[in-house]
Order: structure tokens, then C-alpha cells, then sequence
């Protein structure tokens, strides 16, 4: 569908978002994660049928990743919890 971006650009994606997906490997989930943690904080999204943007609404995160981080031995969830906490 149209509604669908699919991108590698990260600022791209976030600029009208309501559904983060991570698809990536379990052992690139944190480096993702981090990367997106500056931008996501920093941004102001819409809510979908809402306006204007709000720094307080926060799009879903979602993980496609399977597995453990083999240095921690936590589940991916765990490590989007550590990254984001008031996502939890």
C-alpha cells in the first residue's frame, strides 16, 4: 500500500510515522536502537487523525528481531525497554 515507506534513511521514516518497525538482526537491534533514540526523542509526531504534532504521543515500536544479544543474553524487548524506558 502507499501507506507504507519502506527506507534505510531514518529521518525519512520518522517524518510521519505511527508504527516504528525494526527489522533487523538480534546483534544490530542496539545499535539501531540508539540510533533512532536521539531522533525519536527529539521529534514531535502526529497521532494518526490528530494535528497538530505532539512532542507527548510516541509512534509504536516493533520488533522483527528473533533471539538473544549474545553479550547480555537479553531478549530484544529487554533491550528496547534499556534504550527506551518510557516505552515500557
Amino acid at each position: 500500500p502507499d501507506s507504507i515507506l519502506v527506507t534505510s534513511d531514518l529521518d525519512e521514516c520518522l517524518d510521519s510515522c505511527s508504527i516504528i518497525l525494526l527489522a533487523c538482526t538480534s546483534q544490530s537491534m542496539r545499535t539501531l536502537a540508539l540510533l533512532l533514540k536521539s531522533r525519536v526523542e527529539s521529534k514531535s509526531f502526529v497521532a494518526a487523525g490528530a494535528k497538530p504534532p505532539s512532542k507527548d504521543y510516541k509512534p509504536t515500536l516493533v520488533s522483527t528481531a528473533k533471539g538473544l544479544e549474545i553479550e547480555s543474553f537479553k531478549r530484544m524487548s529487554e533491550v528496547l525497554s534499556e534504550i527506551f524506558p518510557d516505552y515500557s
